[in-house]
């Protein structure tokens, strides 16, 4: 076993010299396994080790057992042991969460407070090969994708799996015959969570049509690993191409994520999430669905149902902003001639007399003007009650709040909107609606073009 879980470490790249391996240890067979053999490899591969418990709170004086044996075991070998107390239930209570889930959010964060004492720290844990399978299949059951399907990873930024290739009954027969004692909890031999439910029901009654089925399983998952490994690194590269990245924004560029394969669509716009997010945990195929529905809507358009994000569609951008920054934020500042870049709406608004008169456009986002029909100075801002302007074509004025809710604009969205006006009256509400009271006709002298866009600031 000790050649078995040596040639995972060194085939997937696990443990560099002079590593610290925080051991997560529960008394349990699996991590009482692990941490002897890495005991015994750790001189042959030059690194340290610190012993970590956690007790959950539950359990009551089965869980103390289980801090004690793990403290003892710790002073046995020799090694830095550090333990904490936490409350999983009231945790889960307080966020809403599973108790399962609680525990790996609070087990991880004791683990990495714990690596921030060391250099070069490792966090190990110690999943086995039929932990694989079990997830494997619990991500089918929720319906998951090629991501969920790769199942545990030997290694994710400083967490290793040193045992993953080792299956249980191999290491419950290491741990008897060379009589190393462990402690069992109870509780994995209860149906009460999801995963004992698959070990102890389910699985087993898969296993008589198949009793290769965890191996079946894992083979899924690796097949898996390598087909998302690809999809992952050719979406990387596009999105660093086709993409602007700000501390609390991220656009990507509409034209060229249209172009692309559906399955690199979705992972890019995973990305996006990911990046703002810090983590893709909460978004599902309904989110994913609704922003690809989205980038096909028409300009303005936007989403509020995806978890501490915002998506929008622009005119040339799908734009994913953090929900704290996408607070309404009043602005109003001079146009003047020239190439004029706002900050609040991201983008250029440029003024242009046409010195040859007028020209033909059709744009939604370039309104020429008659220039004498102007009072006072040329403004952009945004929004304010009681705003109505006199639309082409139209007898009449309408409100801009009824404009906007006949487009569909959402409340978010209404306030980030670039409104030109002048001294006395709205001259152009952008993307939306055009003033009557400015148009261009037969008598007109000078000519003045705004266009809105450029987004190269």
């Amino acid at each position: 076993m000790e050649s078995k879980v040596k040639n995972t470490i060194i085939s997937n790249n696990l443990i560099d010299k002079g590593s610290t391996l925080i051991c997560g240890i529960s008394g349990g067979a699996d991590s009482v396994f692990m941490l002897h053999i890495l005991d015994k490899l750790k001189a042959q591969l030059d690194f340290d080790i610190v012993i970590t418990h956690i007790h959950h709170g539950l359990r009551g004086e089965e869980a103390d057992r289980d801090l004690e044996f793990s403290k003892s075991l710790a002073n046995d070998l020799d090694y830095d042991f550090y333990f904490t107390h936490v409350s999983m239930s009231d945790y889960a209570k307080e966020n809403r969460i599973t108790e399962e889930e609680a525990g790996r959010i609070l087990r991880m964060n004791f683990f990495q407070s714990i690596a921030k004492k060391y250099d070069k720290a490792l966090i190990a844990l110690a999943h086995n090969f039929d932990d694989q399978a079990e997830t494997v299949l619990q991500r089918i059951i929720r319906g998951s994708g090629i991501r969920g399907l790769k199942g545990i990873s030997y290694k994710r930024d400083n967490i290793i799996r040193p045992v993953l290739d080792c299956k249980r009954s191999e290491i419950e027969a290491y741990l008897k015959n060379n009589d190393l004692k462990y402690m069992t909890d109870s509780t994995n031999l209860l149906s009460l969570y999801t995963r004992n439910k698959l070990r102890l029901e389910i699985i087993p009654k898969i296993k008589e049509l198949n009793p290769a089925f965890s191996e079946s399983i894992v083979r899924i998952s690796k097949i898996s690993d390598e087909l998302y490994s690809y999809i992952e690194s050719e979406a990387n590269k596009i999105f660093d191409e086709i993409s602007i990245i700000d501390d609390n924004k991220i656009s990507i560029d509409l034209k060229e994520l249209l172009k692309q394969n559906i399955v690199i669509k979705k992972e890019l716009i995973f990305l996006a999430i990911e990046k703002l997010n810090k983590t893709r945990e909460g978004i599902t195929a309904k989110h994913l669905d609704s922003i690809l529905e989205l980038m096909n809507l028409q300009t303005g358009k936007m989403l509020n149902n995806i978890p501490k994000i915002t998506v929008l569609k622009d005119y040339e951008n799908l734009v994913f902003n953090k929900k704290e920054y996408f607070q309404s934020k009043n602005f109003d500042f001079e146009l003047k001639l020239g190439k004029n870049y706002y900050k609040e709406i991201d983008n250029f608004i440029e003024c242009e007399i046409l010195k040859n008169g007028f020209e033909k456009t059709a744009d939604r986002y370039t309104y020429i003007i008659d220039r004498d029909k102007i009072k006072g100075q040329l403004r952009v801002r945004n929004r304010k009650a009681g705003d109505k302007i006199k639309p082409l074509k139209m007898n009449g004025t309408k409100k801009v709040k009824d404009i906007f809710i006949d487009a569909k604009v959402s409340k978010e969205m209404r306030d980030f909107i670039p409104i030109v006006c002048d001294a006395e009256k709205l001259i152009w509400i952008i993307g939306f609606k055009k003033s009557d009271e400015v148009k261009i006709e037969k008598n007109t002298k000078n000519f003045l073009k705004i266009k809105f866009g450029g987004n190269d600031a």
